[in-house]
């Protein structure tokens, strides 16, 4: 046997074995017979650190170098030159189809090819790349089939386990409850959405799409501009609750969801941004979540809130109740309760204010400040403050301005510098209405501008309510009181007059009896009783007449009375007082006569109280003055004397009745004091009032009496004869007067028939709307104040029916204010005038009308 191995020069285990094998098995003999080609390819095979084999004659003898050997284990030195199929028969049915392959002259690559093979005793699975190159004999024939061996189970292994881990996190990715986007490019292209970014944004096929074509509802939500920051500056952006609106469904309204999100930038290893990788979760519910506890905690604390300000109020009321139910005092109820009030709402001025219609005055007092702002008190014109803001007062409207700064109201220059000086920047306004008519209101006044709550102003009107009940109710005992003490004064004072007649009407009836007088006695003693007699029977009419008045069982017979003669029947039945007492009476009358619609004896019996009351409290030898003046509406008559005069605090009670006690103490004129309660209400049966004034004790007084005048076809002409630069208008109109007071209707009536016109006239609304639809008028002067409908509503009507529509509605009305004027304007007159009508005025108008 040859041991020919020295052309082998490499040295190793592989070689080592073939010098000691035994060649003489080998179909072709030792190494040293071996063809070129297979000896060149096992040499280099010998040197090679790659795993390689080499399968040589039709048995596929097993030649390999010390690499492959570690391949095969145990296999391994059993398996050198014995026939492949024998070495590894479990890899027959894997590798025959390359092996034959290659023996067909082609050569053939296989990579990653699994293979299962025996090792250490086990089976295992095992994968390798694998080159089989075809050995060829000179003559070209394929001899053998060197292959290399590259074992590459553990690459194979760690790629499938990283394929696994790929797959799992793929997995994960799609499965993630929170949604996932990773988004490519400056564009934003969409490269993998998870199926909750696709729930959220409510649609599919975004793969491929750019955020803004995919979602371009998004548009202006500010997303796009985040994600092309985070692009730009490779810094994350994260956002906690924010909104979103999607267009989830094509054919509804965009959705409005809310998410927590992290815009995260894929960074790659040179510092480039490449993408972004989208990552959050919807939390709408978690939102709704919140905002329902939000509110339900906003709702609690409310009501947590109106619990205690309820106790609050409940507190405040019963302080209030307790207050007014220990105070008796009006001024000491408007003390306490402003500051109650005050101090409560925390408020700068609390204040009450008494309102006068006549003279469109407010009387302030009771103040409560809180020290940063000044005292208000005294009286002031209602225009300061504003005369619309008074006329809402008059209609009972409480009346809020939360920045009189700001308010229309109160901003304008005829308001504002009022406020400003008075520090007073928002205000509440309670009216106190009695019988429809303002009387007094109760001030709220703020420094700063302030929110009124509607609780603040419930309490404030409840407590201008009590307040001013409580006043009324302790007014109205101290009234009764009075009223006690005066029925106890007039009492005495009674007796003490009805004493003095029966004391020498007594004393004569004694002295009959006891003597036998003589006819000159008797006479003088008969004269005595008859006088005291007629004046006791004086003092019973006078009382039977009181009492007739105050029931109202007097009648009034209205007819025109010239006041010339019921000044003249007056002062001829107080002739004999003023001559006793030696008063100079001076009478100043007009000229002209002046009528009044009235009771002759009445009128008489008013002027003669007056002018015997004028001479009982002036001295002797004191001057009396009798003066009457007249204008186109009433007429005023004056008594005025230079006698003891009435103390201040008397002059507001002096028309109560028995108030004469309490104006001379020593009794020394007499009387029961009813002469003056009888001249007011006899005056108030006349359509009139009657005033008090003087300046105090000592210096005198005035009465006045103030009667609606009525115009006699002779004043008319005594008028016209006296007043010459009056026009008289050329041309006739057809005039409709509707007026409720009779009097004053046909007296204007009078009037324009002397001038020339047709008047109609009517004293009720529909009646008036009826005739001037039959006889439709020129012009129409309408009274604002009648009784079913009201002036302005018949101008509403009668400009609503064709036959009037363009009729001239002229408003006559007693109030002479801007916003009366403004609203009759507004129900549709075209002019306004004011009682009593300027006749002259009235004239020059018909004229203009008449000239158009």
């Amino acid at each position: 046997m040859s041991r020919d191995h020295h052309s082998f020069s490499s040295n190793g285990e592989v070689k080592a074995l073939l010098q000691a094998h035994d060649w003489s098995g080998f179909p072709i003999g030792p190494p040293g017979e071996w063809p070129s080609a297979l000896r060149a390819t096992f040499a280099l095979m010998l040197d090679s650190n790659l795993p390689m084999r080499l399968l040589w004659g039709s048995e596929l003898r097993l030649l390999y170098n010390d690499a492959y050997a570690e391949i095969i284990d145990v296999k391994h030195p059993a398996a050198l030159t014995r026939p492949y199929w024998e070495v590894w028969p479990e890899l027959e049915q894997d590798m025959r189809p390359m092996i034959e392959r290659t023996l067909t002259g082609v050569p053939t690559f296989s990579e990653n090819v699994e293979l299962q093979v025996c090792r250490h005793g086990r089976a295992e699975r095992a994968w390798f790349t694998l080159s089989f190159t075809p050995i060829r004999e000179d003559d070209g024939s394929v001899a053998g089939i060197f292959t290399t061996c590259m074992e590459t189970t553990g690459r194979v292994l760690a790629e499938r386990r990283q394929g696994d881990a790929n797959e799992q996190l793929h997995r994960l990715f799609e499965q993630a409850p929170g949604f996932m986007a990773v988004v490519r490019g400056q564009e934003h292209v969409y490269e993998l959405v998870n199926a909750a970014y696709l729930q959220l944004m409510g649609r599919q096929n975004l793969i491929g799409k750019t955020v803004r074509d995919a979602v371009p509802e998004v548009e202006g939500q500010g997303y796009f501009e985040m994600l092309d920051r985070v692009y730009a500056s490779g810094s994350r952006s994260v956002g906690h609750g924010l909104p979103v609106k999607l267009q989830r469904d094509p054919d509804g309204e965009p959705v409005e969801r809310f998410v927590n999100f992290v815009f995260q930038p894929i960074i790659e290893v040179d510092g480039n941004v490449t993408g972004i990788f989208i990552e959050g979760s919807d939390v709408t519910e978690q939102h709704q979540i919140q905002q329902e506890l939000a509110r339900l905690n906003r709702e609690l604390a409310e009501k947590v809130q109106r619990l205690e300000a309820a106790e609050g109020r409940q507190a405040f009321q019963l302080q209030l109740a307790d207050l007014l139910r220990s105070s008796s005092d009006p001024w000491e109820i408007f003390s306490k309760t402003s500051a109650l009030v005050g101090r409560y709402l925390n408020v700068c001025r609390v204040l009450y204010g008494e309102y006068d219609i006549e003279t469109q005055r407010v009387t302030y007092h009771s103040n409560y400040v809180d020290g940063t702002v000044a005292e208000l008190k005294g009286t002031y014109p209602t225009a300061s403050f504003g005369l619309k803001n008074f006329a809402s007062l008059e209609r009972g409207a409480t009346w809020i301005c939360s920045n009189l700064a700001e308010d229309p109201r109160t901003s304008g220059p005829d308001t504002w510098p009022t406020f400003e000086a008075l520090n007073v920047h928002s205000a509440v306004v309670v009216p106190l209405n009695r019988d429809g008519a303002l009387i007094a209101s109760l001030f709220i006044n703020h420094s700063k501008p302030r929110e009124w709550r509607n609780e603040e102003i419930l309490l404030i009107e409840d407590a201008a309510e009590r307040t001013w009940n409580a006043v009324e109710r302790s007014r109205a005992e101290a009234a009764l009181r009075q009223a006690d003490q005066r029925k106890d004064e007039f009492l005495a004072m009674l007796a003490h007059e009805l004493r003095n007649p029966l004391a020498p009407i007594s004393a004569a009836a004694e002295i009959m009896g006891m003597v036998q007088m003589d006819g000159a006695s008797l006479k003088q003693t008969s004269e005595i009783i008859t006088r005291q007699v007629r004046h006791m029977t004086g003092l019973v009419d006078d009382l039977l007449d009181v009492s007739r008045v105050t029931r109202g069982l007097v009648h009034i017979d209205q007819t025109p009375q010239d006041l010339k003669s019921i000044v003249s029947n007056a002062v001829e039945q107080v002739r004999p007082i003023m001559e006793t007492r030696r008063h100079h009476l001076a009478l100043h009358l007009p000229h002209e006569s002046i009528h009044v619609a009235g009771d002759q004896k009445r009128l008489v019996q008013i002027l003669t109280n007056l002018l015997n009351n004028a001479a009982r409290y002036t001295p002797e030898g004191g001057n009396i003055l009798l003066q009457m003046e007249a204008d186109d509406g009433h007429v005023v008559l004056a008594v005025q004397d230079d006698g003891i005069g009435i103390a201040q605090e008397l002059q507001p009670r002096v028309f109560d009745l028995f108030a004469q006690a309490e104006r001379s103490s020593d009794r020394s004129q007499g009387g029961l004091g009813l002469g003056l309660a009888l001249v007011k209400s006899l005056t108030e049966l006349h359509d009139g009032k009657v005033a008090c004034f003087s300046e105090g004790l000592g210096k005198g007084s005035r009465f006045t009496v103030y009667l609606p005048r009525l115009f006699e076809s002779g004043d008319l002409s005594e008028r016209r004869q006296s007043d010459a630069s009056m026009p008289t208008p050329a041309g006739t109109l057809r005039l409709l007067i509707v007026d409720d007071n009779a009097d004053a209707a046909q007296m204007l009536a009078m009037f324009l028939e002397a001038l020339g016109h047709q008047v109609l006239v009517e004293h009720g609304s529909r009646r008036a709307l009826e005739r001037a639809r039959i006889e439709p008028p020129d012009v129409c002067l309408l009274d604002i104040g009648l009784p079913d409908l009201d002036g302005n509503e018949l101008a509403r009507r009668l400009r609503a029916q064709s036959e009037t529509a363009r009729a001239v509605l002229i408003a006559v009305t007693g109030y002479g204010q801007e916003q009366e004027r403004e609203k009759v304007l507004a129900a549709g007159f075209d002019h306004h005038l004011v009682k009593p009508v300027d006749m002259a005025k009235l004239i020059a108008l018909l004229a203009e009308i008449i000239k158009s």
